[in-house]
């Protein structure tokens, strides 16, 4: 198994451009971690844009008011299962992922805008817009999965 490239561990509480290109992961919360992403972009990461795993510990990110795009394989998407935006994960007893997702604009991703699993996850889902690919034939898109 590779691990996956990561771009960025944590971002700063405020703004900023986060470009993912060439990384697996633009960024990434784990386990202890609380954090905020508010007013980025982040751009370009091939299996997530933000990624908050609560599998191992307790995790809390908000991300508001950000955009977040091109995420998958680009310049010309595919039809393999990644390629999600914003992706938060708590599946086992150890741990928790909790935020709030609100007024992020999520476009141009392959398989999934904001994909919340697990049982662990708690994640408030608002006044987002989130705009796929359209009709394509080599994928099936979700826009907010939960």
């Amino acid at each position: 198994m590779q691990s996956a490239r990561t771009c960025d561990i944590k971002a700063p509480p405020a703004g900023g451009t986060y470009d993912g290109t060439g990384c697996d992961i633009v960024i990434y919360y784990s386990a202890g971690a609380e954090g905020s992403v508010k007013d980025a972009l982040v751009t370009g990461g091939k299996r997530f844009g933000i990624l908050v795993n609560g599998d191992a510990g307790d995790v809390s990110v908000d991300i508001q008011d950000s955009y977040i795009n091109q995420i998958g394989d680009t310049p010309t998407f595919t039809g393999n299962q990644y390629g999600v935006a914003i992706y938060y994960r708590a599946f086992f007893a150890a741990g928790s992922a909790t935020g709030r997702v609100s007024g992020n604009t999520i476009s141009q991703y392959q398989k999934g805008g904001i994909v919340v699993n697990g049982p662990g996850s708690n994640v408030q889902v608002q006044e987002n817009t989130v705009v796929g690919l359209g009709p394509v034939s080599f994928i099936a898109q979700n826009g907010i999965q939960f």
